[in-house]
């Protein structure tokens, strides 16, 4: 942003209370609440709910609870929403820079990491939430197809740097991937790999 260059921001820590960027700001799970004044421009707060059923959620409320049935469905509604938010802005903004963190990955670690991981103390074999972490992540990764980027989005002229991780079901986290250069010209992509 203070290079001139499009940013897109949404959920990320320390960005309560926003300020100015050369683009869109939405602020994090830190937010006290929707009456705030958590996006910047101003007028992107009205944009967001209209887009969102209910009010836009910053957190799970109470992901502490006892009640797993509860915290799984408040989770998905968070993931859902967001991605509202994010596809919307992904496709209909200008952006040079986009950046989002998904909240409810920390969250479903923190509630369902017993039920999850045989290691835990408390873990019971068969238990009823045992995939919740691994299913939460599936469902995130089937939103990422409807956020493609095609070539009628990418601007003549702009240069995009790609790098990518991935995680295994066990969650195990891989390097990222080496850079991805993505150079657009008129009427033709270029790639270059392993920049």
């Amino acid at each position: 942003s203070r290079v001139g260059r499009k940013v897109v921001v949404a959920g990320v820590p320390q960005t309560y209370p926003v300020k100015p960027v050369n683009g869109c700001l939405i602020s994090s799970f830190l937010t006290p609440s929707t009456h705030s004044q958590y996006a910047y421009p101003a007028a992107l707060k009205e944009e967001i709910a209209g887009l969102v059923d209910g009010e836009y959620m910053f957190d799970v409320p109470q992901f502490r609870t006892e009640n797993k049935d509860y915290l799984l469905e408040q989770i998905y509604q968070l993931a859902d929403k967001h991605h509202q938010v994010t596809q919307n802005l992904m496709t209909n903004k200008s952006w040079d820079f986009f950046m989002h963190v998904d909240m409810g990955v920390d969250r479903i670690h923190h509630g369902f990491w017993q039920f999850f991981d045989p290691r835990h103390p408390k873990y019971e074999s068969g238990n009823e939430y045992e995939n919740a972490i691994r299913d939460y992540y599936v469902h995130i990764d089937k939103q990422f197809p409807s956020c493609e980027l095609d070539e009628n989005y990418l601007t003549v002229g702009k240069t995009y740097y790609i790098a990518l991780t991935a995680l295994d079901f066990s969650l195990n986290e891989s390097d990222y991937s080496d850079e991805l250069v993505v150079y657009i010209e008129s009427g033709r992509v270029i790639v270059k790999c392993c920049v």
